[in-house]
C-alpha cells in the first residue's frame, strides 16, 4: 500500500491527548509535585546541570532576562527568524530589541551583522538555533564575552545538539527550548530553561515561586484541542486517504497559499469568510502590552508525565530523524546554493531539512503530485511586521524565510519514503535547472 507523506511529525500520540482529558477530570493539571522528577529526568537524558520547566518557551525568555540586572530601554540584539511573542516578552520585561541577519550557508546568526548593531545601551544577545543545525559555538560565545553581552539561546528546533562534543547549552549561562507541539519532546505546551549556573536558575525559580498559578482548563484546553486535531490529520492513513486529497483539492482550487495560511493560524478563506482562524496559533492581536491571562501557570503533573513517557523512545526518534536526513544531504542531485552548508565540528539533530530555492512553489506542487507534502516555514522574519515598527534590515533573513521550503525527513519515514522524496526532488532539479 502506498501511503502518502504528510509534511510534519507529531511527536505524540492520540492516546496522549485522551489520556489527558482523563487526567484533567482527576486535577492532573492544577497539580505539580511530580515536576521535578520529569525535570531529572530531562537534566540526565541530554546532560543538564540544572533545569527548571514553565509554560511556554516565550516565557521561558521572559524569565531569562528578568534574571539579569538591566535598565530599562536597554537593547537585546536577536536574530529575527522566531515567533512574535518573543519580541513581545522582551518589550514587556522593559527591554527593546534590535534585529540582526543570519548566514546564508547556516542560518546561524551573522557575528559581522550584529557589530553594527551594538551600541551603548545592548545589553543581551539572543539567538535562535533553526533547523538542528549547529553554528560556530566559539565565535558565538566570544564575540558575546569581548562585547559584555549576556548570551540567551532559544534550543528549541537543537534539543541534543553540540558543537565539539559539548551540549550547545553549555555555552552560556541561560538557554531553553519548547515543549510544544511539533518538538521531539511534546507535552501538549510548556518549555525548559536549562542553566550552567545554580545562581542564575535560583533567581528564576524565586520569581516563578512568586508570579506563576495553577493551570486553569480554559487555558490549557485550547491547546488539547489543536493536539487532538494535529495527531489525526498527521496519521499516516487519515493523512493519505483523506488529508492528503483534500490538500490537492485545495491546492487546484485555491492554491497552496491556502494551505500555509491554515497551518499558521490564518483559516481557511472562503469566499469572504475564514474557518478555522487561530486554531494552529496566530490569528490574534501580534502585538501585546502584558502577558496574556492563563499564560504565566505553573508547569503541571499532567505534562511531566506526557515528558517521562517521550523520554523513554526519544533516542530512537531523534537517530531515525537524523539518519534520513543524512540520506538526503548525501543523495540529493541539486546546485550547491540549495543546500545548507554545515559546521564540520558539530553533531546536528535535523529537526528540519530546508532546501532553498526561488522556485518554491512550483516545487511543493510538484512533490504533492508525488504523494508528497512538504512546508514552508511558518515563521517569517519579526522585522517585517508593520506593528512592530523596526528599523533594521536582515535581507538574508528575508530571503531565506520565504525562499526555504522543508522536505519531510520524518522518524516514521521507511526506505521507500526516502526515496520517493529523494527521487523526487531531484528529478524536479534535474527538468528546471
Amino acid at each position: 500500500m502506498f501511503l502518502k507523506i504528510p509534511r510534519a511529525h507529531y511527536y505524540m500520540s492520540l492516546i496522549e491527548p485522551l489520556r489527558s482529558m482523563l487526567g484533567v477530570v482527576f486535577g492532573e493539571h492544577r497539580k505539580s509535585d511530580q515536576v521535578e522528577t520529569f525535570e531529572e529526568a530531562y537534566a540526565k537524558h541530554y546532560e543538564h546541570k540544572n533545569i527548571v520547566c514553565v509554560a511556554h518557551a516565550r516565557v521561558a525568555l521572559y524569565y531569562c532576562l528578568r534574571s539579569y540586572e538591566f535598565s530599562s530601554g536597554d537593547e537585546v540584539l536577536m536574530t529575527p527568524i522566531n515567533i512574535p511573542d518573543m519580541v513581545n516578552m522582551i518589550r514587556i520585561a522593559g527591554l527593546r530589541e534590535r534585529y540582526v541577519d543570519i548566514l546564508s550557508d547556516d542560518y546561524s546568526i551573522d557575528l559581522e551583522d550584529a557589530k553594527t548593531k551594538i551600541t551603548s545601551r545592548t545589553k543581551f544577545l539572543f539567538v535562535t538555533h533553526l533547523n538542528g543545525f549547529v553554528p560556530d559555538m566559539e565565535a558565538i560565545q566570544k564575540f558575546a564575552k569581548e562585547n559584555q553581552l549576556i548570551l540567551i539561546q532559544d534550543c528549541t528546533q537543537n534539543v541534543g545538539a553540540k558543537f565539539k562534543g559539548r551540549n550547545i547549552e553549555s555555552f552560556c549561562e541561560l538557554s531553553f527550548s519548547a515543549l510544544c507541539d511539533l518538538k521531539v519532546v511534546h507535552t501538549h505546551m510548556g518549555g525548559a530553561i536549562v542553566s550552567e549556573s545554580s545562581t542564575q536558575l535560583d533567581k528564576i525559580k524565586k520569581l516563578l515561586k512568586s508570579e506563576l498559578s495553577p493551570l486553569t482548563l480554559s487555558y490549557f484546553s485550547r491547546f488539547l484541542l489543536e493536539d487532538i486535531i494535529a495527531t489525526l490529520i498527521l496519521n499516516r492513513y487519515v493523512f493519505s486517504f483523506f488529508v492528503n486529497p483534500l490538500l490537492t483539492l485545495m491546492n487546484k482550487v485555491m492554491g497552496v497559499e491556502n494551505i500555509e495560511s491554515f497551518t499558521k493560524g490564518g483559516g481557511i478563506k472562503i469566499g469572504p469568510v475564514y474557518f478555522l482562524k487561530g486554531l494552529f496559533g496566530g490569528g490574534g492581536n501580534l502585538l501585546k502590552s502584558e502577558i496574556p491571562k492563563g499564560m504565566l501557570y505553573q508547569y503541571s503533573n499532567l505534562q511531566a508525565k506526557i515528558g517521562l513517557r517521550r523520554l523513554k523512545t526519544l533516542s530512537a526518534v531523534d537517530e531515525r530523524r537524523i539518519s534520513n536526513s543524512q540520506l538526503l544531504l548525501n543523495q540529493l542531485e541539486v546546485p550547491n546554493k540549495v543546500l545548507a552548508k554545515l559546521e564540520t565540528n558539530a553533531s546536528h539533530v535535523f529537526w528540519k531539512f530546508p532546501i532553498r530555492t526561488d522556485k518554491l512553489r512550483e516545487l511543493q506542487e510538484h512533490l504533492i503530485r508525488n504523494g508528497i507534502d512538504s512546508a514552508r516555514s511558518n515563521l517569517v522574519c519579526l522585522n517585517e511586521y508593520e506593528c512592530f515598527n523596526a528599523t533594521d534590515t536582515t535581507p538574508v533573513a528575508s530571503y531565506l524565510s520565504k525562499s526555504s521550503l522543508y522536505l519531510p525527513a520524518h522518524p516514521s519515514l521507511n526506505e521507500r519514503d526516502m526515496k520517493n522524496i529523494i527521487d523526487s526532488t531531484n528529478s524536479y532539479f534535474k527538468n528546471n535547472s
